[in-house]
């Protein structure tokens, strides 16, 4: 049975031209094989390595082998779900020989009966800020205690560093979940008084799903007057189960976002803010200064430009305004979010990070003279509050931008506008 055209699908072409990166870099390592985790964690982006190199992401713990020959397995999903056959090889042709997950023992076996046992073997997770790691332990010491002859070694950066710059056909996907965001926007802008927050979520995800997105859900919206007087939580959203709420939205209310579109597993970042029917002057002189860190952005990502000196732009309308943020910067983006390389944080330590966030790829360490180039995809994290005003309300705006020969290109197009 074949059920691919029901799917985003890529081509063989592009697995045939990840794998060979992938396998160029194993070889530089002297890497024999690479066993590859997929997990639910992080919203689900922990499956991102193992689904870019087999096309399978399944919701249950998934296991893959990826040698540097040979065909790769993938071990997934549970008993029930395989009756009366393993449904991945009707959905993907990348990998043909796909597997019931029933612990590390048959990884193992396989291992040793392609005779790679006694060599160097590649461990690949998932790592970023929002998950440091993906790898059970009860399956990485089962792991090392049947492999006893082989050097296990963290290669999670191999595949990850592979994932920095996008083919033609990754773009491609990615436009398709601009247009799924840019649709989400639209709905945001629809909302009004007397809508619950959950009703306004409702109308987002449904623009997801119904244009054929997955059914995956990140969206840290939040709501709240502005003007109350009660200190409000309105600095870069809420995450589930708090977001959405029965909140019931009323005239002057602002609603904040941070959310993801997907398209076959391929994500788009965007943020934006609405306030329904007014606003006072001093938010809206936030509002302005948002877009022109928006406008930075894409004046500066521009190839050859170092990274130190985008995320410097970036940050210099909050700067010049007196305003402060709770991330202002980028991130890479395609299966994951956020991708490598990024820089969202302060570089110095905060009130948020009192020790700071040097010691993360995430903050920029060792990124400064990083330079852009072509075909890199980033989303623009724009959090700005006036602390002047107030230290616990701002807004959020964001696009994701491909990087080109020229200036970049905005994926989403998200709405400017702020009161509706």
């Amino acid at each position: 049975m074949d059920r691919s055209d029901y799917v985003p699908m890529f081509s063989q072409d592009e697995r045939d031209r990840r794998w060979a990166l992938v396998r160029e870099r194993m070889r530089q390592r002297g890497i024999d094989a690479l066993v590859i985790w997929g997990t639910d964690r992080s919203w689900g982006m922990a499956r991102a390595n193992l689904r870019y190199l087999t096309q399978i992401a399944g919701q249950v713990d998934a296991v893959g082998l990826f040698p540097i020959s040979g065909e790769p397995v993938v071990w997934s999903e549970i008993p029930h779900m395989q009756k009366p056959y393993n449904v991945w090889p009707a959905y993907q042709d990348w990998v043909t020989d796909s597997r019931l997950f029933s612990g590390m023992g048959p990884i193992v076996d396989e291992i040793k009966e392609r005779g790679l046992d006694a060599g160097q073997i590649g461990v690949v997770g998932f790592a970023s800020m929002l998950s440091q790691f993906n790898v059970p332990y009860d399956q990485f010491t089962d792991l090392e205690t049947g492999l006893d002859h082989a050097e296990l070694i963290d290669c999670t950066d191999l595949v990850e560093q592979v994932r920095l710059i996008k083919s033609d056909e990754e773009i491609e996907m990615l436009r398709q979940a601009g247009e799924i965001a840019h649709a989400m926007c639209q709905a945001l802008l629809e909302a009004e008084p007397g809508q619950q927050e959950c009703e306004v979520y409702a109308d987002m995800i449904y623009e997801q799903i119904a244009r054929g997105g997955e059914s995956y859900v990140f969206n840290l919206l939040d709501s709240g007057n502005p003007t109350d007087p009660n200190y409000e939580h309105l600095l870069h959203g809420k995450g589930q189960p708090l977001s959405p709420s029965h909140r019931t939205l009323a005239d002057g209310d602002i609603v904040i976002t941070e959310f993801h579109a997907n398209w076959g597993g391929n994500l788009v970042a965007a943020e934006q803010s609405v306030a329904l029917g007014s606003a006072p002057p001093e938010l809206q002189d936030v509002h302005e200064v948002c877009l022109e860190c928006q406008r930075a952005a894409e004046d500066v990502l521009t190839p050859g430009t170092r990274l130190e000196d985008v995320w410097e732009a970036i940050r210099a309308p909050a700067r010049e305004a007196d305003m402060d943020f709770v991330e202002l910067g980028f991130h890479g983006h395609g299966l994951g979010s956020p991708e490598f390389p990024s820089a969202v944080y302060p570089q110095e330590p905060n009130e948020t990070y009192p020790d700071g966030v040097e010691w993360h790829l995430l903050s920029g360490r060792d990124l400064e003279d990083m330079r852009v180039r072509e075909g890199m995809v980033f989303g623009t994290n724009i959090d700005v509050h006036d602390p002047n005003w107030r230290d616990d309300v701002g807004l959020q705006f964001g696009d994701t931008l491909v990087v080109t020969d020229g200036k970049p290109e905005p994926l989403i197009d998200t709405p400017t506008q702020f009161i509706v």
